[in-house]
């Protein structure tokens, strides 16, 4: 049904507890031999400065550093990155023109080629839709001010954008649409430690919301798609 969505699929794996965000170290992939992997002093650092934790994952690519000459600029495509090393950035951080300023400013003079952005998160949308689909799930926690302007700049700066997009802790999904919420054998909706319901993964029709998001993303142009919480809440 999405055959033709022209993004690479980011699988990240959710920690076992239900409230961890996904903004934790990934573990490093090992770098081609002509590269230089960022300190992780300096990591630790840049994550003290920044929205999110830096986060270091293997591309999807096959291109290595030696291939591009020693002036080369990096490119914003995850297929050309031998390694891309990430900051992970919340819908508040992504909704402030000031952090994000900060932010690329980090990227520029270290080894970040990548954020990841909150696109969708547990409080609803955090970009503007004309879907109508999309829109009923939106939720009123804000979006990105004028989103593609903030992914055209990126891509100037040579960063790759990903989407990050909590698929089944979505709270707002679950408000609008209590028929498909997790419910507990009496009937009654099933809340978290944070008093949030899940959507049932098993529904079809947020499968289909999710994807809609992800195309959403990738046509304003995010150059991959993270999609997180891919489960069911801890006590299931």
């Amino acid at each position: 049904m999405h055959r033709y969505l022209p993004l690479v699929v980011v699988l990240l794996a959710c920690s076992s507890s239900a409230g961890d965000r996904s903004d934790s170290t990934a573990q490093a992939s090992a770098a081609p031999a002509t590269s230089t992997p960022a300190p992780a002093a300096a990591a630790g650092a840049m994550a003290s400065d920044s929205a999110g934790t830096a986060v270091t994952a293997p591309s999807s690519g096959s291109a290595t550093a030696s291939t591009a000459p020693a002036t080369a600029v990096r490119p914003a495509s995850a297929a050309d990155l031998p390694i891309v090393r990430g900051l992970y950035v919340n819908r508040f951080a992504a909704q402030s023109a000031k952090r994000m300023h900060k932010l690329i400013a980090i990227a520029d003079s270290t080894e970040i080629n990548a954020f990841v952005i909150d696109v969708k998160d547990e409080f609803g949308l955090n970009i503007a839709s004309q879907d109508p689909m999309v829109q009923k799930n939106a939720g009123k926690a804000g979006v990105i001010p004028n989103a593609k302007a903030l992914l055209d700049t990126l891509k100037a700066h040579d960063i790759l954008a990903i989407a990050r997009i909590v698929v089944f802790k979505d709270s707002v999904a679950a408000r609008v649409n209590p028929d498909h919420v997790i419910r507990k054998p009496d009937g009654t909706a099933w809340r978290d430690k944070q008093g949030l319901t899940w959507v049932n993964p098993y529904d079809e029709e947020i499968w289909e919301y999710d994807m809609r998001v992800a195309e959403e993303a990738v046509r304003m142009g995010f150059g991959e798609v993270q999609f997180d919480y891919i489960r069911f809440p801890e006590p299931y």
